[in-house]
């Protein structure tokens, strides 16, 4: 009898997450740029705020200073680093005449990344912003030429994609997993006319848009945000484009332990409390109706009709698998196909198990 009452809600939940992957992602790949689009030639100023990050910058900061466009500058900002980042900065500074340096040391310690992002827009000379991380990397000497190109006279943002490396182990392919999926979501949203975030490891805004939205001021008291809490304030179906073609990706260094991922996934996550309500009941929709299919269906399973709700659930997976194998494509990700049943039980999990956390835990800093 019990089993009666689950069947009905397991497909419902299955109808919502099918509707996601019909409607919104599928969505995704529609071309809508002109090819006779007049290329974009506004210079360009790159923010790349730093803490302790000598190792990364000199491994990853070439990538950044080589750029093939026509006019850009990049601005490095120095959050009170106590290693050699200081150091290497200057050197790099005196080597490359488009390199602008911060230092922010002026304090016994740091104010926070926000901060550091808002110095960073203060010092910057152009008003087409564009932002990355000091761990993080341009796939393409391109970069900043794609992803400037997908400005137009009412575009104020532009949302990137940020990857992380392909490495071994497990957690590895589960950050990459959960990583596409935020990614698929923030993206086919915007594209659908509803931008809720971005990622600052790959984010375009004007410098009049960010003083338009009096900057952080409406999140200051929040440590996380300088990304999605500004694009969910700022953001709307005229003014926001996606870009997320081979050159236009950025690539980080990812989390090497479970409890340096679950610090970061923390941090994201606090974030995502300040959002607009409609964009909330969107998102909840999604984890809660996600973690209510499999509850469901586990129940569901003890009734005589269960080849039905398997055949329902392969149906699902197949699209699921379809979508993502488009997707990992375009973006030259290497595909983790196999972990999808998997991992799509363990997203809804973990998100709800670090929501809960957060509301006990200690207050989270950046670096």
């Amino acid at each position: 009898m019990l089993e009666q009452i689950f069947i009905p809600i397991y497909f419902a939940a299955l109808g919502i997450q099918i509707f996601e992957y019909i409607f919104f992602y599928r969505c995704l790949f529609y071309k809508t740029r002109k090819e006779n689009e007049p290329a974009f030639s506004e210079p360009v100023s790159v923010i790349i705020c730093a803490k302790d990050e000598y190792k990364n910058l000199k491994l990853f900061l070439p990538k950044f200073l080589n750029q093939s466009y026509n006019q850009f500058e990049i601005i490095v900002v120095n959050d009170n680093s106590v290693d050699l980042t200081k150091n290497f900065l200057n050197e790099q500074a005196k080597l490359y005449k488009h390199l602008k340096v911060i230092h922010l040391e002026e304090d016994t310690g740091s104010k926070g990344k926000k901060y550091a992002v808002t110095k960073g827009i203060e010092a910057a000379e152009n008003d087409c912003l564009l932002f990355s991380d000091a761990d993080c990397y341009p796939v393409s000497e391109n970069w900043i030429k794609e992803m400037a190109r997908s400005y137009t006279e009412q575009t104020d943002i532009v949302l990137g994609y940020g990857a992380y490396q392909n490495e071994k182990g497990l957690l590895n392919k589960y950050i990459r997993f959960d990583t596409q999926t935020i990614a698929l979501k923030y993206l086919s949203l915007a594209k659908a006319g509803i931008p809720y975030m971005g990622v600052g490891r790959n984010l375009s805004y004007r410098k009049k848009a960010f003083i338009k939205n009096k900057g952080f001021e409406n999140h200051r008291h929040i440590i996380s945000g300088d990304d999605d809490l500004f694009v969910n304030e700022a953001a709307r179906m005229h003014n926001t484009k996606i870009n997320f073609n081979a050159d236009s990706i950025t690539v980080s260094v990812p989390k090497k332990t479970l409890k340096e991922f679950l610090h970061q996934k923390s941090r994201h996550l606090t974030s995502g409390n300040n959002y607009k309500s409609v964009h909330k009941i969107i998102l909840a929709t999604d984890v809660f109706t996600l973690l209510i299919l499999y509850i469901s269906l586990i129940f569901a399973l003890n009734e005589a009709n269960y080849p039905y709700l398997i055949l329902s659930y392969i149906i699902k997976l197949i699209l699921q698998i379809i979508i993502y194998n488009i997707f990992t494509r375009h973006l030259n990700e290497k595909k983790n196909l196999i972990f999808i049943p998997i991992f799509d039980v363990l997203i809804p999990v973990v998100n709800i198990f670090i929501s809960f956390r957060n509301m006990f835990f200690k207050k989270i800093v950046w670096k």
